[in-house]
């Protein structure tokens, strides 16, 4: 009979844990900065990864574990920033908005943390008392104890068991695991402290750290120190150590949160704010309402610059489309500020082609700003906007179209997405550029998204009136800007794989890569937080 994978998982959790236990770190030799640092560092890292595995385990799927490392070093942080914060209403909140859960499908996450708030204490109090002399048994009345608790309590229902039981493993290990570290590097301060009394030092420290009222936990680390300066050996390191674990384990945290909140759409600033619960329940991810019946059924916007050689080869195809179109449909060329023939033929044509509509720039203000423009003064109930190049071609607007249909707010067309057909014909230098300004958006602004710069994006016209007017990027960035907002006001995003092939004359240039990652700082920067911009 095949075992459940998950049980297999608590099983060596359980093992890892009872190994660290048997793992007693003697006293160094020579004493070192870097060794103590070292040991610090260990332990806290150690700590991290275990508490997001945790988190990765628990919600399977859902979650990636570069997701459940961040979210465990945002709470981490935020609690650290504001001791105040409405904790478990907003980490639901935020769980239910990126896991596509409910609140209430969410809710045994708590159930786990709760049962962690009794098992980790009967965890730090076994494993003090056995490592001051105790016999083993000591572990094991805490272990039991552990067990005890969490079927009285009904932590072991059978729709949670194999999850609880390995989250609870890894908790759990994580904790003793940090303590044991930290002890060694209480040793390599004092090595005549014993291990026993470290041990105790670094879960008084915990305890502090954890349920500390004040910012940062001012204060409460040094009341730590105070309580337990009395046992031999811990009054000349102790202070060190109560300082180090702040430094170690906080200012960590703190750096990440500030990094990651932003790629999650958040400030450090939301972390003050009593709406934000309110705020992350309203973007919750949700497909799209039913269409504002009023106007065509489509609209389509072309940017051009200087295109009068490559616009006769896709106009007219896309003026056809939209002609077919049952519930009718627009086309609109935003003219930015081209110096040839593009305006004038656009003219021409639109003088046998009702569909047609010419909007001119004053001057060349970038193609983001040509793309809001188009986007603004469109009537459809869907608008597209596609490249004049004709990369893709129109009838693939088509498959975007019945996406919007079953409910999305956002279709992107994608050339990554599986099922499109793609013909490359870009040189190894460009290749390697877009592959590395994907993985750096990914990471930085729009997790989850696998091309973010295909020209060919479908909106649901209610989607695109909340997302476009606070569109500032005029540049190549300003679809990433696009999804950023898409991704913080909630709208359902979905990626469709359509044809694509490379067309000459690109206007992207390789030294653009180092001006899109500027933007994307810029982004960050103008767009995150989840309160100030709430309705």
């Amino acid at each position: 009979m095949n075992a459940n994978p998950r049980v297999l998982l608590a099983v060596a959790g359980l093992a890892v844990m009872v190994a660290i236990l048997a793992f007693q770190p003697a006293p160094p030799a020579f004493l070192a900065g870097w060794e103590f640092a070292g040991w610090m560092a260990l332990s806290v890292s150690a700590g991290a990864m275990l508490r997001g595995l945790r988190r990765k385990v628990f919600f399977g799927s859902r979650l990636s574990l570069h997701q459940a490392f961040s979210f465990d070093a945002i709470f981490q942080a935020a609690i650290l920033f504001n001791p105040q914060l409405p904790y478990p209403d907003v980490e639901s909140e935020f769980l239910a908005r990126h896991t596509g859960w409910s609140p209430e499908e969410v809710a045994p996450w708590f159930r786990v943390r709760e049962a962690a708030s009794l098992a980790i204490p009967l965890s730090l109090c076994s494993v003090t008392a056995m490592l001051m002399g105790a016999a083993y048994w000591a572990l094991a009345l805490g272990l039991a104890a552990i067990g005890w608790t969490a079927h009285r309590r009904g932590y072991l229902a059978r729709e949670l068991r194999a999850r609880f039981v390995l989250a609870m493993a890894l908790g759990v290990a994580a904790t003793i695991a940090e303590g044991l570290l930290f002890t060694a590097a209480a040793r390599a301060v004092s090595p005549a402290a014993e291990t026993g009394s470290a041990f105790l030092l670094y879960a008084v420290l915990l305890a502090a750290y954890e349920l500390s009222p004040a910012p940062f936990t001012l204060g409460a680390l040094e009341l730590g120190w105070l309580s337990v300066s009395i046992i031999p050996g811990m009054r000349a390191p102790g202070l060190l150590m109560a300082e180090a674990y702040r430094l170690f384990r906080a200012v960590p945290m703190l750096l990440l949160a500030i990094f990651y909140l932003p790629r999650y759409k958040m400030s450090v600033r939301d972390l003050y704010d009593s709406r934000l619960p309110l705020a992350l329940a309203r973007t919750r991810r949700k497909r799209g309402d039913a269409s504002d019946r009023a106007g065509p059924l489509l609209s389509v916007v072309l940017p051009a610059y200087n295109e009068v050689e490559r616009l006769p080869r896709y106009l007219p195809g896309v003026i056809e489309y939209c002609s077919e179109l049952a519930g009718g449909g627009e086309v609109l060329v935003v003219d930015d500020g081209s110096q040839d023939e593009t305006a004038s033929y656009v003219e021409s044509l639109a003088a046998t082609a009702p569909a047609l509509r010419l909007i001119r720039q004053p001057r060349n203000m970038g193609k983001g700003a040509a793309v809001r423009r188009g986007v603004m003064e469109s009537q459809g109930r869907y608008i597209l906007f596609a490249d004049a190049d004709g990369a893709t071609p129109i009838a693939e607007c088509s498959k975007l179209l019945q996406a919007a249909e079953d409910g999305a707010d956002v279709v992107i067309g994608s050339r990554k997405a599986a099922g499109g057909s793609v013909r490359r014909d870009r040189s190894a230098l460009r290749e390697f550029i877009g592959s590395t300004f994907y993985r750096i958006t990914n990471l930085l602004a729009v997790p989850g998204i696998g091309d973010t710069q295909c020209g060919f994006k479908l909106f649901r016209k209610a989607a695109a009136q909340r997302i476009f007017p606070q569109l500032r990027e005029t540049g190549w960035a300003f679809d990433v800007e696009i999804l950023f907002l898409a991704q913080k006001f909630g709208f359902s995003i979905d990626e469709i794989p359509v044809n694509w092939t490379a067309v000459e004359g690109s206007k992207v240039r390789a030294k653009d890569a180092i001006h899109m990652l500027v933007a994307l700082l810029r982004i960050r920067r103008r767009s995150a937080g989840m309160t100030a911009t709430q309705k």
